[in-house]
């Protein structure tokens, strides 16, 4: 076979743009993300093949680990289903999906839970919308990078209160390093950034376009 060389790096650079760079500055859609913990978990093995008798309560051995703030991408119309019954029509809930990279961190299981947040424009408290249960995971290619797509739908007659006793970590994430941190770090890193944006903002107050000097009162 004869050897070849490529004069431009066109997998190199797709792959970069398509796993790098879209998984990090696409349009985001940020949510609270409850990704089960798998070492704190309590499984029943015994009566049952696998998994705990109950997902959420006082029976459940589930635990997961609180993603704040966390984006995810390519979020599609939640499809509602209606049905009419004698008692009159009934909200069976709907499904959506979603996207997440690889770039995160964690890996997204089924039974995941996921509680969207928004800045509402008519409502400044945030549009009150549904927990969702994750019910599919699918991903894009059998790569250690990659990205995750996953589908969810309405979990019915439970809310995000009733699962924080569950709680074992909370995470936040932080768009300027696009990384998780546990939240006591991640406050203290906002804490750092916020009194860095302040020596800039007075030191930018002092500086003087003419002599390009920055003049300080001794």
């Amino acid at each position: 076979m004869q050897l070849y060389h490529s004069i431009s790096k066109y997998l190199e650079e797709y792959f970069y743009l398509v796993y790098k760079y879209y998984a990090k500055h696409a349009i985001p859609f940020f949510v609270t993300y409850y990704n089960i913990d798998i070492s704190e978990t309590v499984w029943e093995d015994q009566s049952l093949m696998s998994g705990p008798y109950e997902r959420i309560g006082s029976l459940s051995g589930l635990k997961w680990k609180k993603y704040l703030l966390l984006p995810v991408f390519y979020i599609e119309e939640t499809n509602s289903q209606m049905s009419a019954e004698e008692s009159g029509y009934q909200d069976l809930g709907g499904d959506t999906s979603f996207v997440i990279p690889t770039e995160f961190g964690f890996e997204p299981y089924v039974f995941d839970l996921v509680k969207p947040y928004c800045i509402h424009p008519i409502q400044p408290q945030g549009a009150n919308y549904p927990l969702l249960k994750v019910v599919g995971v699918e991903h894009s290619t059998q790569t250690n990078i990659t990205f995750t797509k996953l589908k969810a739908e309405t979990e019915q007659s439970r809310t995000e209160e009733q699962i924080q006793s569950q709680v074992t970590d909370v995470y936040m994430f932080l768009e300027y390093t696009k990384k998780l941190y546990p939240l006591d770090i991640a406050q203290s890193l906002l804490t750092i950034m916020d009194k860095n944006q302040s020596v800039v903002s007075d030191l930018n107050q002092k500086f003087d376009s003419v002599s390009g000097l920055y003049l300080l009162s001794v």
